[in-house]
C-alpha cells in the first residue's frame, strides 16, 4: 500500500485490524500519480517507451494514463485482498 497510498495516511497504521479497516478507496488517500511507485522495471520501460507507430517517445498524457491506471489496479487488488484477509481474521 506504500506504492500508492500517502505516507501521512499510511503512519497512523498500527495494526493488522487497522491496515484492514483503511479505505484505500478514497482518492484523498492515494498519493499524486507522478509519485506512485510502478516499480523499478516499469520505471524503466517507461522512459525508454515509444510509440510503435510513429517511433516517437510516448507522450506525458499517455505516462501520467498508464501511472492512474497502475495506481487504480493496485488500489482495487488491495481491496479484494482486504476482504478475503478481513473475512478470515474478524470470522476466526
Amino acid at each position: 500500500m506504500d506504492r500508492f497510498v500517502k505516507d501521512d495516511v499510511m503512519a497512523h497504521v498500527s495494526s493488522v485490524q487497522q491496515l484492514l479497516k483503511s479505505d484505500v478507496g478514497l482518492k484523498e488517500n492515494d498519493k499524486v500519480y507522478s509519485k506512485t511507485d510502478i516499480g523499478f522495471m516499469a520505471e524503466k520501460s517507461l522512459k525508454s517507451a515509444a510509440d510503435q507507430k510513429t517511433k516517437k517517445k510516448i507522450s506525458d498524457k499517455d505516462v501520467m494514463q498508464f501511472r492512474m491506471e497502475c495506481k487504480d489496479f493496485m488500489s482495487k487488488l488491495v481491496k479484494k485482498n482486504n476482504g478475503e484477509v478481513a473475512t478470515e481474521v474478524f470470522a476466526g
